[in-house]
């Protein structure tokens, strides 16, 4: 049996692994995650089993499975705009419910900006490396960038993080 098209695990490598990579990659668009595991030579081991069903019974999950759909595409853009353009929480919020931009409702962006796995400070980080790396801006400027409500619109707490750790 080919497997070349299907996700494979190593040895001692955990179910879990894999389908937390799976389910996050398509959390947004699927209830569900059915997984069947096969020995090296392609044989069944385990039939496929409704894996959500069974692992993630945690109240977020539950939660995120089953909002609505405008919710779930909300969740989807902040978290690509968290892991793509390393935006802040409000720069995320603003764009998800401006009529120019995604324009979600007020709830769906609360319910994104609730649920989205983002580390703000990194966000911050990163924006301040490209601010000085790509466009050769001070440091204070990097700050007031970051900080401006005309520009990334990250605390003042991020901001000095992302600045305390940009190359001198």
């Amino acid at each position: 049996m080919d497997l070349s098209n299907k996700e494979k695990i190593a040895v001692g490598q955990s179910i879990d692994t894999l389908v937390k990579k799976t389910f996050k990659e398509n959390y947004v668009k699927t209830k569900n995650i059915f997984i069947t595991i096969y020995d090296e030579d392609g044989n069944t081991l385990i039939p496929a089993f409704n894996y959500v069903t069974l692992k993630f019974k945690n109240k977020k999950v539950q939660e995120e499975a089953n909002a609505p759909v405008e919710y779930q595409n909300a969740l989807a853009k902040a978290q690509s705009y968290s892991d793509n353009m390393y935006m802040s929480k409000k720069g995320i919020y603003d764009q998800l419910v401006s009529k120019s931009g995604e324009g979600f409702s007020a709830k769906a962006a609360d319910y994104a900006i609730k649920h989205v796995e983002a580390n703000w400070n990194k966000n911050a980080l990163e924006k301040a490396k490209s601010y000085q790396e790509n466009q050769n801006m001070s440091i204070n400027n990097i700050k007031d960038q970051l900080t401006s409500p005309y520009g990334e619109q990250f605390t003042k707490k991020q901001a000095e993080y992302a600045i305390s750790h940009l190359s001198k």
